[in-house]
């Protein structure tokens, strides 16, 4: 894989070149510094794949994409937008540097050309984040992974296997263990974590609610014996026309058949989680 014509090929369909402010071309109105020899002629607006690129053109031939950076590249939910970009460098350590960015001097192995620019692969990613990050957020990521393709799954424990440190090998393992392709946001692999180390029983993930053979709902978490529901909520779902009306129309119906109805936004799972366990465990212990 040549990942140096790739990302040229890239650069070019963003508009980007390499030269210097003696240069004529590099004079006019409509170009725009990216940063030190790194130049856009083109007038769309900035992205972060445009950021991406002029920082790697500026780099040590060979280097890619890693890290957190790698990660935005193959649309992983849940990864930081402010964090710093990072690389892998070829050459020793400290042979390279870049201003606002992160270097790795490391092995290069697993690279791939999300949207045409050079980075580790998304096993690697994965993996490299997962042994750093803590649970929550290793197991949001991976889970989030697995919602755009659950076959991923053995690609990672193929990486594990090839790569992962003895240290950080259990944190990794037993969190591509606990991963679920089913859950479908951030949020919900937050919760999923949230009742795992409390120790309630394990609850029903998107149940499916029926009355007479009639679908009700599907719900984020279901406790059967408990008849308790769990909702975890981003406002995002409530921009479509209908949505709020149709969210309490359903809830309306689940408390008809006898269901309590637990609610929890971004603020409660993650900013209070001892109240979110208090109301969730009181519901269960009723039973």
């Amino acid at each position: 894989m040549d990942t140096h014509a790739a990302l040229l090929r890239r650069a070019s369909a963003l508009g980007l070149c390499r030269g210097s402010l003696s240069d004529p071309a590099f004079r006019s109105a409509t170009v725009r510094r990216i940063r030190r020899g790194v130049f856009c002629v083109d007038q769309r607006p900035s992205s972060y794949e445009e950021s991406v690129v002029a920082a790697l053109l500026a780099l040590p031939r060979g280097s890619v994409a890693a890290g957190l950076t790698a990660a935005r590249l193959w649309r992983l939910d849940g990864v930081r937008s402010e964090a710093p970009m990072e690389f892998l460098v070829p050459g020793r350590p400290g042979s390279a540097r870049q201003a606002g960015s992160v270097l790795r001097f490391e092995t290069f192995t697993g690279v791939d050309l999300p949207d045409g620019i050079p980075a580790t692969s998304q096993p690697r990613t994965l993996v490299d984040l997962v042994a750093r990050l803590g649970f929550e957020n290793g197991l949001a990521l991976v889970e989030a992974a697995l919602r755009r393709d659950p076959t991923v799954l053995t690609e990672l424990a193929s990486e594990v296997a090839r790569r992962v440190p003895r240290r950080g090998a259990a944190h990794v393992r037993r969190v591509l263990t606990v991963a679920d392709v089913r859950s479908e946001s951030v949020l919900e692999s937050h919760a999923r974590v949230l009742w795992l180390r409390a120790r309630l029983p394990a609850p029903i993930q998107q149940a499916a609610i029926r009355s007479d053979g009639r679908f009700v709902a599907r719900v984020d978490f279901l406790w059967e014996e408990a008849k308790l529901v769990v909702e975890v909520d981003g406002m995002a779902k409530y921009q479509e026309a209908g949505a709020l009306r149709d969210e309490k129309r359903r809830q309306n119906e689940l408390v008809a058949l006898g269901y309590t109805v637990l609610r929890f936004t971004w603020s409660d799972i993650v900013g209070r989680p001892d109240y979110v366990l208090a109301q969730v465990t009181a519901m269960i212990k009723t039973t």
